[in-house]
């Protein structure tokens, strides 16, 4: 199982003063979620970097690799904040929103994609997962 129990009995040689059960779990690994998403020609895309984790951890979207074509912006106010140009740059938005910012007048399926992980408050990392997007003319 997930839970191993083990009580501890602590005495004076003559008799027991106490005792307590020590608890442990089993860390799971967060795990990432692949995400497709589709936005039009010369506008922001708000990106969610789907995130679940068994034990109920914080958790915290890194990301792994950046877009080729277009640029990631972190989410602040709702809107576009600071722009993400290095892999392993941890996303500050509580939701792990990023916002994807197009190259301007491009378009085309698959457009972009880029990578990110999980990591929770043990710094137990998920697996790599795939962020692609669409840029359609409409």
């Amino acid at each position: 199982g997930d839970v191993v129990n083990f009580t501890v009995v602590y005495d004076n040689g003559w008799s027991t003063l106490g005792q307590f059960v020590v608890q442990l779990r089993q860390d799971h690994a967060p795990v990432a979620v692949p995400v497709t998403v589709v936005g039009s020609e010369n506008t922001n895309i708000m990106i969610g970097c789907t995130i679940t984790d068994l034990d109920g951890n914080p958790v915290v979207a890194v990301i792994n690799s950046v877009p080729v074509n277009g640029q990631l912006f972190q989410v602040e106010a709702g809107e576009a904040g600071a722009p993400i140009t290095q892999p392993g740059t941890a996303v500050t938005n509580p939701g792990n929103g990023v916002v994807f910012v197009p190259t301007l007048n491009a378009f085309f399926s698959p457009f972009t994609a880029f990578t990110f992980y999980a990591v929770n408050y043990n710094l137990t990392t998920s697996n790599m997962s795939f962020i692609s997007s669409a840029v359609a003319v409409t």
